[in-house]
């Protein structure tokens, strides 16, 4: 539910989506990164920026992505 709220870009949704950043599932943070890249909170830069530190490649992919989409913004 909180992907679709991303996709929707419902600044509320920024909370719950920040709290999946911390899930031991590396998809689940891949995912929390895609949909904060659709919301426009710039308190989420930051969590964004410490993503990129993440082990797993997809999960830094897509806090890049999301920083750019930022960025463009």
């Amino acid at each position: 539910m909180q992907v679709y709220l991303g996709t929707a870009r419902i600044s509320e949704a920024a909370q719950p989506i920040l709290r999946m950043l911390a899930d031991e599932n590396d998809q689940v943070r891949a995912w929390a990164a895609w949909a904060l890249g659709r919301l426009n909170p710039s308190r989420t830069v930051d969590h964004l920026r410490a993503l990129l530190q993440d082990s797993i490649l997809r999960v830094r992919f897509q806090a890049r992505r999301a920083l750019d989409k930022k960025k463009k913004k």
